[in-house]
């Protein structure tokens, strides 16, 4: 009886006991895209707007389906979280997920033959929106701004969760037949002290390791660096002119950077003001993405800053290998440079007019700023007030870089640009400490960036300042070092090289040709096959354009032109100075292409984001890097200034490159007449022999007519 009474009470409780859910009893996967209608009519169906909460419309009939799907995954956005303690629940698709859950993005991928419909689609339909549909809730309802390429979308957005993220892109997955890995979960928010002391550690054994290279590595690359760096700080520290050129020099950056947040006139202040509410509200009250911050730069006065500049300097340069005429600019003494700053300043001019216009264009787009208007008056005047403003504006900082170059210290043009990069580095450095507090970045991965970094730079600087010796003497064997530097070409075969191996892919996107897309769809950034790409192609134009700004027959003349010869090949001049320029330019190469593979290295092994790896890129470590040992120069120029017993110095020629300048001045020390170079150039930032670089010969007052009837009125 208890037997029978027992066997009773197992079943009643396994019938009244509601039964778990198992992965046999998942209901079946919903997946569509539909697009918006109009209106409500009998083809459309109604939906809320998971953003705004309004009801809205879209077609009855499916773009696309599950089955057009080839895989699902996600990614946590960690950039954007901040856990406030909140406890707040919501339900999405049936999933339960608190607001203080961090946003996530959901990327799918299409298969070849959806691809080219999605392409197709996003073709016709471009401004119009579109609803993508999970389990019959439409989730995310996205303004179509361009053709989508390349079959792969992403779905961002506040109710996109990690929980969430997890089981579309499983139960999507699962349904694909693809086995999906659990993500896994949050680590253990850290102190931003950790990341502190791993950097402080990190520095401290760059340091060390600074040490040993100095006391094994060849002293040619060493001794120019360490020439002269701490006289030079000790003298701008303690020199009352130079501290007074030290704060005159901040005080324009800081002028710079003001001036670099004042907004283009005639923009709507309350659309603005809504349209950056809707991006915060849209992005989960997290961070901007670089996106929004990029848009928000673009509408400034100063937002083209120098860029123009140096594109017209590169453009006349390039130039001048095709064009005799304009070359023999970059050779003439009396009035070649004037000439050049001319054609520079025309050329700059009508690429600002140019841009600011596009951007005039951008502003009024309503597609911009998601359907609304944020311009006031769009229109031609408008047009024309914004190329007048960012005109203004550019011509304001070729002023304020003057002025540095006269009263402050350091190449005005490299020192505004340095001040930008500066926050880029700022920027990353807060990227890097956000991701330890949430535990993404161990701090042993710290110590070692740190570590990196600091020796690399000390490299780069060591590399900066070496430069192969050419012997020069006179009749009276008076001999001189001409110096031919690594730097000579900047990093602008290595841009060059980036731009030409994104070429198919960006020509593939302006024809909206998806199979060619697809073709060159390996050549994307961060593959291999496009770092193998720019490191060829950046060794191939080290040499293409160290002909083109670097005449070696223009060197042996100027040599013979001032009495001297060359010491080692006296009457073939041009073949002895073509080795070793050939030399010179493999160290060129070989930084350049470490500077483009290396950072990738970091982002690979290290498991790292790419605004901290981007700190060991040519663009922001070498110019970095590069400014710093033009203004130790520039120091030690005003030091034997200031020691040489000479009151009054005057200007008496500006030399195009330091090779012409160290000629020059010891031609005219060797007639009698004290002379002294002021280096102010860009290295790294740009090759030599543009109008950015001035090599300043100066000499005392009362003989500057007699050094330049000895420059420029030779015959």
């Amino acid at each position: 009886m208890i037997r029978k009474i027992f066997f009773f009470m197992i079943i009643v409780i396994g019938l009244g006991f509601p039964s778990f859910p198992s992965n046999s009893d998942e209901k079946p996967v919903s997946f569509e895209m539909k697009l918006f209608c109009e209106g409500s009519t009998v083809n459309c169906d109604k939906m809320t707007d998971p953003y705004s909460k309004r009801e809205i419309y879209l077609h009855k009939q499916d773009l696309f389906s599950l089955t057009d799907l080839k895989k699902a995954g996600m990614q946590v956005q960690w950039d954007t979280y901040k856990n406030d303690g909140s406890n707040e629940k919501s339900l999405m698709g049936g999933v339960s997920q608190s607001s203080s859950e961090p946003d996530a993005k959901i990327s799918l991928t299409f298969t070849d033959e959806a691809s080219k419909r999605l392409f197709q689609v996003t073709t016709d339909n471009v401004n119009h929106r579109i609803g993508i549909l999970f389990d019959g809730n439409l989730i995310t309802a996205p303004n179509i701004r361009e053709p989508i390429i390349n079959g792969d979308v992403e779905i961002t957005g506040p109710t996109i969760k990690k929980l969430y993220a997890q089981e579309f892109v499983y139960r999507i997955n699962k349904a694909l037949g693809i086995e999906t890995q659990e993500p896994t979960g949050e680590s253990a928010p850290r102190s931003e002290y950790i990341g502190l002391i791993s950097m402080a550690l990190g520095l401290l054994i760059g340091g060390g390791a600074i040490k040993l290279i100095s006391v094994g590595f060849p002293n040619i690359l060493l001794e120019p660096a360490r020439k002269s760096i701490g006289s030079s700080i000790a003298f701008l520290l303690t020199n009352a002119e130079m501290q007074k050129r030290l704060i005159f020099t901040a005080g324009m950056l800081v002028f710079i950077q003001l001036a670099s947040g004042i907004p283009v006139p005639g923009l709507d202040a309350s659309s603005l003001k809504e349209y950056m509410e809707r991006a915060v509200y849209r992005f989960g009250g997290g961070q901007w993405p670089l996106q929004h911050m990029f848009m928000m730069k673009k509408m400034t006065i100063m937002s083209l800053e120098l860029a123009p500049f140096f594109i017209s300097c590169i453009l006349l340069q390039i130039s001048s290998g095709a064009i005799p005429a304009l070359k023999q600019f970059y050779y003439q003494e009396k009035n070649g440079r004037q000439e050049l700053t001319k054609h520079t300043y025309i050329l700059t001019i009508f690429i600002v007019a140019l841009q600011a216009y596009f951007i005039s264009l951008w502003l009024e787009s309503p597609n911009t700023w998601g359907g609304m208007f944020i311009v006031t008056s769009p229109g031609m005047p408008f047009r024309l007030l914004i190329v007048v403003t960012i005109t203004a504006a550019v011509a304001v900082l070729f002023f304020v870089a003057n002025l540095i170059n006269r009263y402050g210290i350091g190449n005005g043009f490299a020192v505004i640009i340095v001040s930008y990069l500066v926050f880029k580095v700022l920027a990353s450095l807060g990227v890097v400490f956000h991701l330890i507090r949430l535990g993404k970045v161990e701090p042993v991965v710290i110590l070692i960036l740190s570590a990196l970094l600091v020796t690399l730079a000390f490299l780069a600087f060591c590399l900066t300042r070496y430069f192969a010796a050419v012997e020069i003497q006179n009749n009276k064997g008076n001999k001189v070092l001409i110096p031919l530097r690594p730097t000579i070409v900047g990093k602008e075969p290595l841009t060059l090289a980036a731009a030409i191996s994104l070429l198919p892919l960006t020509i593939a996107s302006f024809i909206h040709s998806h199979s060619l897309f697809l073709f060159f769809r390996g050549m994307e950034y961060g593959t291999i096959f496009n770092l193998i790409t720019v490191i060829v192609l950046t060794i191939f134009l080290v040499y293409i354009y160290a002909v083109i700004v670097f005449d070696l027959r223009d060197i042996v003349g100027s040599v013979t032109k001032h009495g001297y010869s060359l010491t080692n090949n006296p009457t073939n001049g041009v073949d002895y100075l073509d080795k070793v320029m050939t030399k010179v330019l493999v160290w060129a190469g070989f930084v350049l292409v470490f500077t483009t593979a290396f950072p990738l290295l970091m982002m690979m092994l290290l498991k790292i984001p790419y605004s901290p790896a981007n700190l060991f890129s040519a663009g922001i470590l070498l110019v970095i890097v590069g400014v710093f040992s033009d203004i130790i120069s520039q120091i030690g120029f005003f030091k034997d200034k200031f020691e040489s017993g000479i009151k009054e110095w005057a200007i008496c020629y500006v030399a195009f490159d330091e090779i012409e300048a160290t000629i020059k001045s010891n031609y005219l020390k060797d007639q009698g007449i004290p002379a002294l170079v002021e280096p102010l150039r860009f290295t790294w930032g740009l090759p030599i022999r543009t109008i950015v670089d001035q090599y300043r010969l100066y000499v005392p007052v009362n003989k500057n007519k007699e050094a330049r009837d000895l420059l420029i009125g030779r015959p």
